[in-house]
């Protein structure tokens, strides 16, 4: 099972001026790094945060995200970010379908021990795992125009397009 569970509202920050990508605007809107999120894979839960998580990964979600609207039948993606560092190879199987296959390096578990776990697949639906990324991104979109962002930042246009 695959799965992004928003656990609790983080307090939001400021718009900061200087900003000019969603990473950084992700970054300044909330202002505590405490885990809001939580990823679900198979039977591990990983800690997650907006601001310190999200906003380093979401130039990579956003082409992860792509990359599955393509149809590209097989890719890969790496994340390093404040509480998980790992390598997803996606393999299409058919319109719906796709293996992921995890190659995990260093992971926060929801008991906040920091730790190396195995490598793991999982048969997981497209349509159900893009979903579980558009709902944390919808949030975020609504957080960053509520303080006053907008398209101008680079990366925005994902978000200008997500319904």
């Amino acid at each position: 099972m695959f799965k992004l569970e928003i656990i609790r509202n983080t307090p939001l920050g400021k718009k900061d001026d200087e900003d000019s990508s969603v990473s950084e605007a992700i970054f300044s809107t909330y202002l505590e790094y405490k885990t809001d999120i939580l990823l679900h894979w198979d039977d591990l839960t990983l800690c997650l945060s907006r601001r310190g998580d999200i906003s380093e990964i979401y130039d990579d979600i956003i082409d992860m995200l792509n990359q599955l609207e393509y149809k590209t039948k097989s890719f890969f993606m790496a994340f390093l970010s404040s509480t998980f560092t790992t390598h997803w190879d996606f393999k299409v199987i058919d319109t719906d379908l796709m293996m992921v296959s995890a190659k995990w390096v260093d992971v926060v578990y929801f008991d906040k021990k920091k730790t190396n776990i195995k490598n793991s697949s999982m048969l997981i639906s497209i349509s159900d795992f893009t979903e579980q990324w558009k709902k944390i991104l919808r949030t975020i979109k609504k957080d960053l125009l509520f303080l006053g962002y907008d398209n101008t930042l680079d990366g925005f246009i994902f978000l200008d397009n997500l319904q």
